[in-house]
């Protein structure tokens, strides 16, 4: 009876033996093998859209302005966790004071961004120039990247130019939706822009 009980127990011990280093198969099977990383959600090429808007306040109420843009970049994540790319834009802001001649500005921005990886929170720093040209047209607004664009470079007008600084912080909603909120100021000859 002893010897029974003896046997099994030896032989289920037996297959909780180390394994010798013969032992081994040569290639691990596919699942022991750890998973590549995802590729980052902020590198690449990327467009997008911008929009302003201002409310301005008179004796006959309150007047809204709404300006816009569309934006083209591309970023690249280091193994670090550091972001760098560069992004352009084109649009129209509307003005910010009542009294003038002009309706707002025909502009053009290139900025180079340095942000870091937390996750679907990336804030940012940048610097750059932007080119602004006073738009006087009576209907003046955002029509299209197009139009800002051409208006900046082909239309009567001073065309000014101004380095500029900024923060702000992208939030990616989804892997391909990206939100963000971001201020740059600038110096120099330019109107202002926001």
């Amino acid at each position: 009876m002893i010897g029974r009980p003896f046997f099994v127990c030896v032989v289920l011990c037996g297959f909780g033996l180390g394994a010798q280093a013969g032992d081994l198969p040569t290639a691990l099977p596919t699942l022991a093998l750890d998973p590549q990383p995802p590729p980052s959600i902020w590198s690449g090429f990327y467009v997008g859209t911008e929009m302003f808007a201002v409310a301005l306040r008179g004796a006959k109420g309150t007047k809204g302005l709404v300006g816009g843009a569309v934006t083209a970049g591309y970023n690249h994540e280091f193994a670090n966790n550091l972001i760098v790319g560069i992004d352009t834009a084109t649009g129209y802001a509307p003005t910010w004071f009542r009294r003038g001649p002009f309706r707002g500005f025909d502009y053009g921005a290139a900025d180079v961004r340095i942000g870091y990886d937390l996750g679907r929170l990336t804030p940012y720093v940048t610097t750059g120039l932007v080119l602004a040209k006073p738009n006087f047209s009576p209907h003046a607004g955002y029509f299209g990247g197009s139009d800002s664009f051409n208006n900046l470079f082909n239309s009567a007008g001073d065309l000014r130019g101004s380095g500029t600084v900024g923060a702000g912080f992208d939030y990616a909603v989804t892997n391909r939706l990206h939100m963000g909120l971001g201020i740059s100021v600038g110096a120099g000859n330019a109107p202002v822009v926001p």
